[in-house]
């Protein structure tokens, strides 16, 4: 997101924010989002959005997969057992390199979660509530702190979300306002 605002001086209209990538004419729809209804969906929301920072919600997916490969995979060898199969032996194959794909996932989530989970991160955290909840708000710093555990954030105008992607991996979404009709 990047913020616009149209005219200058007295007759300016309201600061927006609109997709980088619609700026620059690159495929999304140029649809201005008045900055004060993000902010205070922000505001408004804030334990919700701290609170959402992901933990490892990924980890427990790839768990469930792994199990399930597990599973599968000790099904072919007892079919192996009952007697050779030249299919059998490739579909265990390619499940060995399929498993062996998913628990190298799994590896870097749990480095990302060890980065994550942190002291660091859950200062950043702390900072970054104080800085919402600071009377008056130094929208700057706010931006800033904002920058350090955030990758990017998505306006999801349709649906009326905003969806933010965490740098310490996984994502999280809050509502800005209602759907639109479409």
């Amino acid at each position: 997101m990047t913020r616009v605002s149209k005219g200058s001086g007295p007759k300016c209209g309201k600061p927006k924010l609109v997709c980088v990538k619609a700026k620059a004419g690159a495929g999304c729809d140029y649809r201005g989002i008045d900055l004060g209804t993000v902010e205070q969906a922000l505001l408004s929301n804030l334990g919700s959005f701290i609170g959402q920072a992901p933990s490892g919600v990924e980890l427990d997916e790839l768990d469930t997969i792994i199990s399930v490969y597990h599973e599968e995979a000790e099904n072919l060898v007892q079919a192996l057992a009952q007697g050779t199969s030249l299919a059998v032996t490739h579909k265990l194959r390619e499940m060995e390199r399929e498993l062996a794909d998913v628990q190298t996932a799994r590896v870097d989530i749990l480095d990302r979660i060890a980065t994550g989970s942190s002291p660091v991160l859950a200062q950043r955290l702390n900072d970054v509530e104080a800085a919402l909840k600071a009377e008056p708000l130094n929208r700057p710093k706010a931006n800033l702190l904002l920058r350090s555990v955030l990758v990017s954030v998505v306006v999801d105008y349709p649906n009326g979300r905003l969806d933010f992607q965490w740098k310490h991996g996984g994502e999280s979404s809050i509502h800005y306002a209602m759907p639109s009709r479409q």
